[in-house]
C-alpha cells in the first residue's frame, strides 16, 4: 500500500465514516449533559458535548466531509464550520473513523496525525517512574468480583465506617505510644519490612479496583507493576473503563476500593498492635498500620496527584479534567503577569471556574516539585554515592524539559496569541530583579541544628554482682522505687550450696575446738580457733553474696528496663547490667553539633546562650534546655553510643583496632574505656560486645539542662535547634543547604 499524499487530498474526496465498534455513554457532567466515547481497542476514552455527539453521528460513509461541514455553516447543527472541521480532524487523529483499504482519503482526510514529539519535560519522570505491563487480568478477577463484591454495597460500607471510628477511638487511646513508635518505624532498618508490607498492601488496593470496576460493569484490560523512584515495586490496575460510568457514585466508589480496604486492614492492625507483645507479629502490624494510613494519605488520597483521590476529588466537585484546566489556568495567569499577553485566550470552562482551577493548578505544580524532589532526594540516600547516576540523568532530563516548557511559554500560538515583548522584557526583567533582591537582602535567622540525647548524670546501672539466672521481678519498666527497694531475684543454687557447706563446717570446727579446749589440749585448740576464725570470714562473705542475689535500687528513682520482661530466665555472669534507674533530677542534654554550626553559634554562647529547642523522636512538642557547657575542640569520639550507626542511629562510625585507639585517643568510643563513666550503651549491651568505634567526621559536643520537668527517658534522642542573633542571607543560606546536602550525600565516605 502507498503512502498518501495528504497535500492532495481534499475535503470534497473524503467521506468519513464512525467505527462500528465505538461505544457511547451519557452522563451529567458539571450539569451539562454530555457523552462519553469509549475506544476499547485503543483502550481510551473521550468526553463530547451533545452537538459534537450528534455531529460525530452523523458520519455514515454517505455524504463528502466538505458537505458535513457546509450544512453546519447553514444552521443545520449547533457546531460551526470551524468548529465541526476541528472535531472532524480531532476523530481522525483520536482513530475514531473506520479505514478502508480503497480510499485513502477517508481514512485521513487530509490530515496527517500529529506526530508532535512529546514534552521533554515528562520525559525525566518517566525515568523515575515507568510500567511493566502483565496482560489483562478481567478473567482472574471474576472469581474475586463475584465473593467479594458485596463489601461494596451499602451495609458494608456502613459498617466500614462504624470500623474507621473505633480506629480513630484506638489511635487517639494510644496517641503517645503511636508517635513513638511511628519514629522507629521509619528508621533504615526497618525499611525492607515497610516496604514489603506497602507492596502486599497494594496488591489487595489494587485487586478492590479491580473487583469494583467489574461489579459495577467495567473491564479491566491491564495491570501490571509500576517502579517508582527504582526502589519501589507497585502494582496497578487499569480501571479506566469506570469513567463511563453514568453513577459519580459508581465511578466515587471504584477510585476509593482501594484506600477503603485499606482502612479496614488498618483498623485490624491497630487493634492487633494494641493487645499484642512486643515482637515480630506487633512490628509487622505497625507497619501496616503506617503504610495503609501515612503511604496512601501522601499518595493515594492526596487530590494533587493523578492516583485515587484526584479522580475523586474531581467527580464530588463534579469538574472534569481537573489537572489539564488548572495547569491551563496557571499558564493563563502567567503569561498574562509575565508576558503581558492580553490576548491569550481561555477556555469559556476555565473561565467559569478559573479560581478553582487556578488554586489546583498552583497546589499541583508546588506539590510535583515537592515529590521530584524528595524521589530523587530519596533514591541518592539509598544508593549513597550511586544516587548521583540517576540525580545526574534526572538533572538533565529535567533541564531539557524546563528549557521545552520555557520555548513553549514564550513562542506565540492562536491560544497564546500575540506577545507584546516591548512590555514583556521588562515584566521578566522586573521578576527576576525581585527574586535576586529577595535572595540578597531578605535576612533570617536559621537555626544551627544538631542531635540531642537525653543524660541522666546521677544514674545508677544495677549489675549482677554474682552469677546467676533471673528468678522473679519485682518491678516494671518506669515504675517508681525507692533506696533499698528490692527489684530482682537472683537464683543460683550453688552459692547457697556453698553457704551451707560453709556453716557446716564452721559448726564442726566450734564443736572441735570446744571439745580440745574441755580435754586440755591448748596448743590444738588454738589451731581449730583459728580455722573456725577463717570459716566466719568465708562464711560472712557468703552470706554476702547470697544476700546480693535480692537485687536492690541504690538510690530513689524511676526503673528503666524497657526489655525486662523478656529477661526473666536468663543467665547474667558478674557485673553484666540488668536495669538503670533514673534519679529524681532533671535530665541533661548531650548535644552533637557539626563544626561549622558550633563556629557560626560559639561566639554567642560564650557570651550570652539562649536555650535549646529539642524534639525528640516519638515525642509530641518541644523541649527547652539551657547551654551549660562545651567541649574544648571537636573530636571523632562518638558521642553516645545510641546515636551510632552501629546502634541504628544517625552518625555514621567506622571499627578501631586497640592499635588505632592507643595511637588515637579521640578516637575512642565514649565509654568504651573502662575508666569512662558508665553510659546508657552499657544497660543495653553486654560489655563483652562492645566495640571501639569513631565518627567519620569531628563533631563538637555540648551539655544542656533540660528547663521542663518531664518523664524522659535515659537514651532518648532527637533533634536540637539554636536560634542566636546572627543573621544571614536568604541566597547564602539555601547554598549552605544544598552544599551540606550534596556533601552528606555523595562524598561523605561509607561506614
Amino acid at each position: 500500500m502507498s503512502m498518501i499524499d495528504h497535500a492532495v487530498v481534499t475535503w470534497d474526496t473524503a467521506r468519513p465514516r464512525l467505527r462500528q465498534d465505538l461505544q457511547f455513554h451519557f452522563q451529567i457532567v458539571e450539569g451539562r449533559a454530555m457523552y462519553v466515547v469509549e475506544d476499547r481497542s485503543n483502550r481510551s476514552y473521550h468526553q463530547l458535548g451533545v452537538p459534537e455527539y450528534r455531529f460525530l453521528r452523523s458520519l455514515n460513509g454517505t455524504k463528502p466531509a466538505a458537505k458535513l461541514v457546509a450544512e453546519c455553516s447553514a444552521g443545520k447543527n449547533e457546531l460551526t464550520e470551524t468548529e465541526a472541521e476541528s472535531l472532524l480532524r480531532w476523530a481522525i487523529d483520536h482513530h475514531l473513523l473506520q479505514t478502508t483499504r480503497s480510499d485513502q482519503a477517508d481514512r485521513r482526510l487530509a490530515h496527517a496525525e500529529d506526530q508532535t514529539p512529546k514534552s521533554m519535560g515528562k520525559q525525566w519522570q518517566k525515568f523515575f517512574s515507568f510500567k511493566l505491563p502483565l496482560g489483562s487480568p478481567d478473567s482472574f478477577l471474576l472469581p474475586f468480583t463475584r465473593a467479594l463484591g458485596w463489601t461494596l454495597n451499602p451495609l458494608p460500607l456502613l459498617l466500614a465506617l462504624v470500623a474507621a471510628g473505633y480506629g480513630a477511638y484506638l489511635a487517639m487511646s494510644n496517641y503517645v505510644e503511636l508517635v513513638e513508635a511511628s519514629s522507629r518505624a521509619l528508621l533504615p532498618q526497618n525499611w525492607f519490612w515497610l516496604l514489603g508490607v506497602t507492596v502486599g498492601l497494594k496488591l489487595v488496593h489494587e485487586l478492590w479496583h479491580g473487583i469494583a470496576t467489574q461489579k459495577y460493569g467495567g473491564v479491566v484490560p491491564e495491570w501490571g507493576v509500576q517502579i517508582i523512584a527504582w526502589i519501589s515495586p507497585m502494582t496497578y490496575v487499569d480501571a479506566s473503563s469506570s469513567w463511563r460510568f453514568p453513577n459519580r457514585w459508581h465511578r466515587i466508589k471504584v477510585a476509593a476500593a482501594g484506600m477503603y480496604v485499606e482502612l479496614l486492614l488498618a483498623v485490624a492492625a491497630l487493634h492487633l498492635w494494641t493487645v499484642t507483645e512486643p515482637g515480630l507479629l506487633r512490628e509487622i502490624c505497625f507497619n501496616v498500620l503506617i503504610s495503609a494510613s501515612m503511604i496512601t494519605l501522601l499518595f493515594n488520597a492526596n487530590p494533587l496527584m493523578r492516583f485515587d483521590g484526584y479522580y475523586i476529588f474531581s467527580d464530588l466537585l463534579d469538574l472534569r479534567n481537573l489537572g489539564q484546566r488548572g495547569q491551563q489556568a496557571f499558564t493563563w495567569l502567567n503569561r498574562r503577569l509575565f508576558l503581558g499577553a492580553k490576548h491569550a485566550s481561555l477556555p469559556p470552562v476555565v473561565r467559569k471556574r478559573f479560581f478553582t482551577y487556578l488554586t489546583y493548578g498552583v497546589a499541583s505544580w508546588c506539590w510535583r516539585i515537592l515529590v521530584t524532589i524528595g524521589l530523587m532526594a530519596l533514591a541518592a540516600h539509598l544508593f549513597h554515592g550511586m544516587g548521583l547516576l540517576p540525580l545526574l540523568i534526572a538533572g538533565v532530563l529535567g533541564v531539557a524539559g524546563f528549557l521545552h516548557s520555557a520555548v513553549s511559554f514564550f513562542k506565540p500560538s492562536e491560544k497564546a496569541g500575540h506577545i507584546p515583548w516591548g512590555t514583556a522584557w521588562w515584566r521578566i526583567g522586573l521578576g527576576l530583579l525581585v527574586v535576586v533582591a529577595a535572595l540578597l537582602f531578605i535576612q533570617i535567622n536559621p537555626s544551627a541544628a544538631g542531635l540531642a540525647v537525653v543524660e541522666y548524670p546521677g544514674k545508677a546501672v544495677v549489675r549482677a554482682e554474682v552469677p546467676g539466672f533471673m528468678a522473679r521481678q519485682y518491678v516494671k519498666d518506669g515504675q517508681r522505687v525507692e533506696k533499698g527497694q528490692q527489684l530482682i531475684d537472683l537464683a543460683n543454687e550453688p552459692e547457697v550450696v556453698q553457704l551451707e557447706m560453709y556453716h557446716a563446717q564452721l559448726g564442726l570446727s566450734e564443736t572441735k575446738a570446744r571439745m580440745l579446749y574441755l580435754t586440755g589440749r591448748f596448743e590444738e585448740w588454738q589451731t581449730e580457733q583459728q580455722k573456725t576464725a577463717g570459716l566466719k570470714e568465708k562464711v560472712a562473705v557468703q552470706q554476702k553474696r547470697v544476700r546480693a542475689m535480692e537485687v536492690r535500687s541504690p538510690i530513689s528513682g524511676r526503673v528503666h528496663a524497657p526489655g525486662l520482661p523478656q529477661q526473666r530466665g536468663s543467665f547474667f555472669d558478674t557485673g553484666h547490667p540488668l536495669l538503670t534507674v533514673i534519679p529524681d533530677e532533671a535530665p541533661e542534654f548531650l548535644i552533637s553539633m557539626r563544626q561549622q554550626d558550633f563556629q557560626r553559634i560559639g561566639p554567642e554562647l560564650a557570651s550570652a546562650p539562649r536555650s535549646f529547642r529539642i524534639r525528640l523522636l516519638g515525642r509530641p512538642g518541644e523541649y527547652h534546655a539551657k547551654f551549660r557547657r562545651a567541649e574544648t575542640k571537636a573530636t571523632l569520639a562518638v558521642p553516645s553510643q545510641v546515636l551510632a550507626s552501629s546502634a541504628d542511629g544517625p552518625l555514621a562510625v567506622r571499627s578501631i583496632s586497640q592499635r588505632e585507639t592507643a595511637t588515637n585517643k579521640q578516637g575512642l568510643a565514649r565509654g568504651a574505656d573502662r575508666s569512662e563513666s558508665v553510659t546508657y550503651y552499657d544497660s543495653i549491651k553486654p560489655e563483652t560486645q562492645r566495640e571501639n568505634m569513631e565518627l567519620l567526621q569531628p563533631r563538637f559536643t555540648l551539655y544542656a539542662a533540660a528547663q521542663e520537668a518531664a518523664d524522659l527517658k535515659e537514651g532518648e534522642w532527637g533533634r536540637s535547634f539554636y536560634e542566636g542573633e546572627t543573621e544571614e542571607a536568604l541566597g547564602w543560606y539555601l547554598y549552605r543547604a544544598v552544599r551540606t546536602y550534596l556533601e552528606k550525600a555523595f562524598l561523605s565516605p561509607a561506614s
